[in-house]
């Protein structure tokens, strides 16, 4: 099971999104988490309609090409 904080370790990743075209592609590196938000849940509890786990996240990020 998450507790929080167990995505701070994210922050220096690096995060290629790739665009249809590849000179379109631009790798993003997180640098301080802003949000975290997450719910987990067991199987029983999933089939009994109480809803999916998830995670969300917000980080600041630079572009790695462009760190202005």
């Amino acid at each position: 099971m998450s507790r929080s904080g167990d995505f701070d370790r994210l922050s220096g990743a690096e995060v290629m999104l790739n665009q249809p075209y590849p000179s379109r592609s631009a790798t993003f590196v997180l640098d301080d988490k802003l949000s975290e938000q997450y719910q987990t849940t067991t199987q029983e509890a999933f089939d009994e309609g109480l809803g999916p786990p998830f995670a969300a996240l917000k980080f600041s990020c630079h572009n790695l090409l462009d760190p202005i």
